[in-house]
């Protein structure tokens, strides 16, 4: 992720809970946290998924057996190919890595690129605390304009890739969020489809490693949606918006695929 360390705002500790607490709305734009850097105790849903040593991407864990991502970080690569790190602050090292059974890419993806999605079925299930993931997945398309969520992946903090000299470390951003249609209506650049939404920090954003993060609104300290997939639009450009699959939209093809009944370890 591109980030700034001009712009920061400080964790709090005294509530346990899913996430960081929404960011503030400041007079320079949304800020960055802790600066830009987490832990993967307070966001264990969030996977990098690899080829050999390289990052192709991000996902969130939305079942223990399960992940979800874009479908342009595993598009055009075999199962075999492909494994996810569960676990861990760093992308390369550490945590647990699980190998890919099974890659199912959303039906339209193939002749239009916007419906991109992707589930990957685990060889093994993950198993972690309940307090540690996700509460829901949304279940109605974003509409909530000017709301606030955290983005959470490996990608680089620049677009240089001279500079990536530490490999890719679990970040946070901060981001205001805006439907398609607000964003098609106030950022002259932008064309939305209806079927994502784009989110916005100033001096702040996903960049290469990124795609398939997952954007994630805590609604209270125990309960959090995942409301969005970062699609890879505008990757890199920190000053401006960054669009995302509307999660609420295709609740019902996530379900269907993964099985409807929960299965979250609470050992």
């Amino acid at each position: 992720m591109n980030t700034y360390s001009g712009l920061i705002v400080l964790l709090s500790l005294a509530v346990p809970c899913l996430l960081v607490p929404l960011p503030k709305e400041h007079s320079g734009g949304i800020a960055i946290v802790n600066p830009g850097h987490t832990d993967i105790r307070t966001h264990s849903y969030t996977v990098a998924i690899l080829t050999g040593m390289d990052l192709l991407g991000g996902g969130v864990l939305v079942k223990q057996n399960w992940v979800l991502t874009a479908a342009s970080v595993v598009h055009g690569f075999k199962k075999e190919d492909i494994v996810v790190r569960v676990g861990s602050n760093s992308g390369y090292y550490d945590g647990h890595l699980r190998n890919v059974s099974r890659i199912i890419e959303y039906p339209d993806y193939s002749t239009n690129q916007s419906y991109n999605l992707a589930l990957l079925k685990l060889d093994r299930p993950v198993f972690y605390r309940v307090a540690a993931h996700i509460s829901y997945l949304a279940r109605v398309p974003f509409q909530d304009d000017r709301s606030y969520g955290n983005l959470t992946g490996y990608g680089q903090e620049t677009y240089d890739v001279t500079e990536y000299t530490n490999g890719p470390q679990l970040q946070i951003i901060g981001m205001e969020l805006y439907s398609s249609s607000y964003c098609n209506h106030n950022f002259w650049s932008m064309s939305v489809p209806n079927i994502q939404f784009c989110a916005y920090a100033n001096d702040s954003g996903p960049c290469f490693g990124d795609v398939g993060d997952p954007l994630v609104k805590c609604v209270r300290p125990s309960q959090c949606e995942l409301l969005g997939i970062y699609t890879g639009v505008n990757i890199c450009q920190y000053n401006t918006p960054s669009t995302y699959m509307d999660i609420g939209q295709f609740y019902g093809w996530i379900q269907k695929n993964i099985g409807s009944k929960r299965t979250w370890s609470r050992t």
